[in-house]
């Protein structure tokens, strides 16, 4: 039997409901910038020699984001990140093994002009560091859950503090999104690579595509509403992303 598609089936085919999945890719493809990141690429892919011809960049680009997209943290590794209180956007990526301790790669995450910084009670102690001496901003670490549960026991004598905590809190859950963006969105609950320096770079990959996620969602939400301001961080930490992973590509051996 004929496996051709009829014109009634070519028909339907057109006009039947797309998944979420498709919705979802159809939703990257106009989003990302295709073209300038291949330019960033294409000087360090391999090139036609006496092998076997490598397959083309924009192919394999497309594949590599599917792969971010529904790929599956390491427990052997952990992604430390610093996000902007305003726009939630990713700025900064280190990644360390899984024992580092959050508070060693502090200094890493900031850029500078911090006004504030907020963090969960694994930073505690921070601005008593050597190397955050000089960092002059407004700290606002949570306290450790012992001491939330025993100012929740006389939640009328401890009102301010409490409300205190959960001000912290409420503008420390920023840096949750882009994980949750990473987990549930693109599906990254496992790694694929051994070694830090290749999930380093997926996870530089992987938060720059949050990124640009997370932007798409604003101008659909608040299209008229989004400022100047939010318009130039967005694009800012974006392109802050994309330059490091064009750094790394660079220390990566290449291929002749």
């Amino acid at each position: 039997m004929s496996q051709q598609l009829t014109f009634a089936d070519s028909e339907f085919s057109s006009k039947r409901r797309q998944t979420r999945k498709e919705i979802f890719l159809s939703r990257m493809d106009n989003l990302l910038p295709w073209t300038q990141l291949l330019e960033v690429i294409e000087p360090f892919y391999p090139k036609a020699g006496n092998g076997r011809r490598p397959y083309p960049l924009e192919t394999m680009f497309r594949i590599h984001c599917m792969q971010q997209w529904y790929s599956l943290s390491d427990e052997a590794m952990e992604a430390h990140i610093g996000v902007d209180a305003k726009s939630g956007l990713t700025h900064t990526l280190v990644t360390t093994a899984a024992n580092e301790h959050d508070l060693n790669q502090l200094k890493n995450l900031l850029h500078g002009d911090e006004e504030f910084i907020s963090g969960d009670a694994g930073y505690q102690g921070a601005e008593k560091r050597e190397e955050l001496e000089d960092t002059n901003v407004e700290w606002l670490i949570a306290e450790r859950p012992g001491k939330v549960r025993a100012l929740k026991k006389h939640p009328r004598k401890n009102k301010t503090a409490i409300n205190i905590e959960y001000l912290k809190a409420s503008i420390r859950a920023k840096v949750e999104h882009p994980f949750r963006i990473i987990k549930c969105q693109f599906g990254f609950i496992k790694a694929r690579y051994k070694g830090l320096t290749k999930n380093d770079s997926q996870l530089a990959m992987l938060f720059t595509l949050a990124n640009l996620f997370k932007v798409d969602g604003f101008i659909k939400a608040r299209y008229k509403g989004l400022t100047k301001n939010d318009s130039q961080l967005a694009m800012l930490f974006t392109l802050a992303n994309l330059f490091k992973v064009d750094q790394m590509l660079r220390r990566q051996p290449r291929s002749v």
